[in-house]
């Protein structure tokens, strides 16, 4: 059987890269008005594709096939949403502490993870691949604590040296679950959409219906990014209609959590990706910021 491949690439659109993202979302639309304001007349639509073809592309939202003519009102409702998700994301940041209270509650937390580090460095095996764990976690994800303290008591057979001192701090760790969101005002690289493309390349022999498309692309966005918002999916028959390939966006923001963490939440799914497959992830030990 011969292999085929798929090209695959994403971009993130970060705070200071809005008009990049928006110029993106109006091309992947053919959203025409857009683009002429956008690179200010300097587009013309017959550059990008094939005006007459624009009617065979693909386009869902909301798990819906919509009219993928009506680009330029398509664009403005998006790029309307993703505006107002940004401005109330930013206004959770501001109101979230006063600067006093941000102040002790990040001392706190400080304390609290040097004492995780001291209960590793005092560990060994399982107890002190716990800690390291839960060093990580602390101030990039929401810490369950509960849960926590059940890992710990499974985690060997062994007795754990001042157990229950161990136990309260875990059970503090919850309460610096907030300053995630204001642990930083600079919201500059702060991935507040992402974008996607799948293609097939020219050079193979392989054919792909535009909805079979579709529904790979939707199956793998479910299995990377299940608590994400699709903002669309666009198959594109207009540019070469023997090889359509798939563009498709997300917000940033976390249905579940209210984070804008679409990156750090990538990275998590594709670990449990790897490790259904009983493979090693290639990215265990990299710090993965947002």
């Amino acid at each position: 059987m011969t292999k085929q491949r798929l090209y695959h690439s994403q971009f993130n659109h970060h705070g200071w890269q809005s008009g990049k993202g928006s110029k993106s979302r109006a091309h992947n639309l053919r959203a025409t008005e857009a683009l002429k304001k956008l690179y200010s007349n300097s587009v013309e639509l017959e550059e990008i594709c094939d005006p007459d073809l624009i009617k065979n592309n693909l386009l869902i939202i909301d798990n819906k096939k919509v009219d993928p003519l009506h680009g330029d009102q398509l664009f403005q409702s998006i790029t309307k949403t993703l505006e107002q998700e940004k401005k109330e994301y930013l206004e959770k940041i501001e109101n979230a502490y006063t600067d006093s209270n941000k102040a002790e509650l990040s001392s706190k937390r400080a304390k609290a993870k040097a004492a995780l580090k001291r209960y590793a460095a005092g560990s060994d095996n399982e107890e002190k691949t716990f800690w390291n764990g839960l060093i990580e976690k602390l101030g990039s994800q929401k810490i369950d604590a509960e849960n926590e303290i059940l890992k710990l008591k499974n985690t060997s057979d062994l007795k754990i040296k001042r157990f229950n001192q161990k136990i309260k701090r875990i059970a503090e760790l919850s309460n610096y679950d907030d300053l995630i969101n204001v642990k930083s005002r600079n919201t500059e690289y702060t991935i507040f959409s992402k974008e996607l493309l799948y293609k097939i390349p020219d050079d193979t022999n392989l054919k792909i219906k535009p909805i079979d498309l579709a529904n790979f692309t939707n199956l793998m966005n479910k299995k990377l990014y299940p608590d994400f918002r699709t903002t669309y999916i666009v198959i594109h028959s207009d540019e070469n209609p023997d090889r359509p390939h798939a563009h498709c966006e997300f917000s940033g923001l976390n249905l579940k959590t209210g984070e804008m963490d679409i990156q750090q939440q990538l990275f998590l799914n594709l670990e449990k990706q790897y490790n259904l497959k009983n493979k090693i992830f290639p990215f265990e030990k990299k710090h993965i910021t947002v």
